[in-house]
């Protein structure tokens, strides 16, 4: 029978009445009330659906964070109360327990009272630092539980093993949280040395983060989640850096699994036993064997018990991850290598490397400097998509007589798919943020239908105007004003993103910039475009190759000269295009005798 991990987080459990004995608004199904059984009802109803369902898996139990609203003394005796029932019920070994602190584990009132002292006396420390005072009912708490005090002058808290190959490390981003409340913070110098001393030990196997600040957000259009966004970004280089494969948090309440980086998984159990939202929690079913180590996702949430009613504590149901748009199973290693590499592989796959280059004006432009940028989980998911579904044709495909090819990826098949419609957009998101795009642009153009299909994530997530427009080729099928940009530009938008499904040479794009919508782009200083896919003949993939002056054979007569583009892709698979010139009719047998079929993507009678 397989392991699993049951992860909870958020539990606040919360004073029911304030000290005059008047009873208070709680959105916490679990209270300090001992006359109203409903919190009694909610433990009891949890724990029979864990002994249904897994009675006999070996279990984990992690709670990441949140454990009490106000961090009161007797909000951590009931939720004592309520976590040693869990455990006594469950038959859970407390050495498979986690206990991690939240912010509202974090007693406010005493890290004022010992700041307010401290300037008094003279003491320098900042609020934030008066960790024994701010974790003091926590750590009664934790002594209570475990026996043992809580290391709140450390980073990693706790560590287990599980079969020798997967470890736990829980962790307290509480650093800077004082009584004003605050971001998720970790001291990277002390997490770097804590991990050090920890690898010299358990290099070799799978590690898994826990703590409580959402590193990304799953409903806030935030793209730090609640964390210092400085720190984040050490922190995400730590974990890429120790290779931790899985962050398990939660704080957002809101559920949800997602990919930080290509390599690094985060899922959010959502609040344990909130009123207000949809209350959930997670198992995951360890699959373990000699060629993988995987994480099946089961996502529960309280349900009505009929139509009408309202949400029972309680009452827990299933919900299918690939339904709610989260990840099913968290690959986290394979027989080998944990990272997929293709090479040689039929569809001239490469993974982009990618220089970052500097424009001065449209007709020059600089390069400052050259890294390598590795997209291999959604590069490999994408072919994936492409390869088992053969959305990858041969045959004669003409979008315009100055636009054919003998290949074609059908990238509608795609997004019809809504977990491959997901991926897509995810991708797209990845890119803008691993190449650091974020706060480069100020105005979003999806090319191409899918190109505004593949747009909306980014758009929303980083909430900046936006506008579509369909492909040339494809002017017939829109009306006269859909084939405009509706905004006008009048300098107020100097930094445009591009978001298309396929370049090819970029003509598109060029001809859009420099003919298309010249006014448009007239003052615009710096053009971005990511693709889903590129399939032109360039071999070293950079971001600079959409500009004239990376253009070997240009086209002065069908093309425009542009210099301020750079171009990211997700996937790079060339395309192989007509051999014929402009007098193709007349010299490919193909066209010209009807040897096969030729599909036209334009009509040759409006031409």
């Amino acid at each position: 029978m397989n392991k699993i991990i049951i992860h909870i987080s958020d539990l606040h459990v919360s004073l029911h009445e304030n000290l005059k004995g008047v009873p208070k608004k709680v959105n916490s199904w679990l209270t300090t009330n001992n006359i109203n059984k409903d919190s009694d009802f909610f433990i009891s109803e949890f724990i029979r659906f864990i002994n249904k369902n897994y009675e006999k898996n070996e279990k984990y139990f992690l709670i990441t964070g949140d454990i009490t609203n106000e961090a009161d003394i007797l909000e951590f005796e009931f939720g004592l109360k309520f976590i040693n029932k869990i455990v006594s019920e469950l038959k859970l070994n407390k050495d498979n327990v986690f206990l991690i602190p939240g912010d509202h584990d974090v007693n406010r009132r005493m890290c004022e009272d010992a700041f307010r002292n401290g300037k008094i006396s003279g003491d320098s420390r900042e609020p934030f630092e008066y960790f024994e005072e701010k974790f003091k009912n926590f750590d009664s708490f934790y002594f209570s539980f475990f026996n043992k005090s809580f290391s709140f002058n450390d980073s990693i808290i706790d560590s287990k093993i599980i079969d020798s190959k997967i470890m736990l490390i829980g962790i307290n981003s509480n650093y800077k949280i004082d009584y004003e409340g605050g971001e998720g913070f970790i001291d990277t110098v002390k997490f770097d040395k804590e991990l050090i001393e920890l690898m010299k030990v358990h290099n070799k196997i799978v590690k898994i983060a826990i703590f409580h600040h959402n590193i990304i957000s799953n409903f806030e259009n935030k793209n730090d989640g609640q964390w210092n966004s400085d720190n984040r970004k050490h922190i995400i280089s730590l974990l890429e850096k120790f290779d931790i494969k899985c962050v398990l948090n939660g704080n957002e309440h809101t559920r949800g699994s997602d990919y930080l980086t290509p390599n690094i998984i985060v899922s959010d159990s959502g609040s344990f036993t909130t009123k207000n939202e949809q209350a959930s929690f997670k198992c995951y079913e360890i699959l373990n064997n000699e060629n993988h180590i995987k994480f099946v996702q089961k996502i529960y949430t309280i349900q009505k018990r009929s139509g009408n009613d309202d949400l029972k504590p309680g009452y827990w149901g299933t919900q299918n991850p690939e339904e709610i748009k989260e990840i099913n199973e968290f690959d986290l290693w394979s027989k080998g290598d944990e990272k997929i590499v293709n090479q040689d592989i039929s569809l001239d796959l490469e993974i982009s490397a990618v220089p970052i280059i500097k424009k001065t004006t449209k007709t020059t432009t600089q390069l400052i400097l050259k890294k390598k940028y590795n997209i291999s989980y959604y590069a490999d998911e994408l072919y994936k998509i492409i390869k088992r579904n053969k959305l990858f044709h041969s045959g004669h495909f003409h979008w315009s007589k100055t636009s054919r090819a003998h290949n074609w990826i059908d990238v509608s098949k795609i997004l019809e798919n809504n977990e491959h419609l997901l991926l897509a957009k995810k991708s797209i998101v990845d890119v803008v943020e691993k190449c650091e795009l974020i706060d480069k642009f100020d105005f979003v153009i999806g090319l191409g239908t899918e190109g505004n299909i593949i747009s909306t994530r980014t758009v929303i997530k980083y909430n900046k105007p936006y506008s579509f427009l369909p492909y040339s080729y494809r002017y017939d099928e829109h009306n006269e004003f859909e084939q405009k940009l509706n905004f006008v530009n009048n300098g107020s938008y100097k930094n445009i993103l591009i978001i298309t499904d396929v370049v090819n040479d970029g003509r598109t794009i060029r001809k859009l910039i420099g003919k298309r919508e010249e006014l448009f782009f007239k003052d615009v200083e710096n053009i971005y475009v990511i693709s889903l896919f590129y399939t032109g003949d360039e071999k070293e993939i950079h971001s600079g190759i959409l500009n004239h002056s990376n253009i070997k054979k240009f086209d002065s007569e069908n093309d425009e000269i542009i210099n301020n583009i750079e171009f990211y892709s997700v996937l790079n698979i060339k395309v192989e295009k007509c051999p014929y010139g402009k007098e193709f009719e007349s010299e490919c047998l193909i066209y010209k005798d009807g040897l096969d079929c030729v599909h036209l993507f334009y009509d040759e009678k409006k031409i």
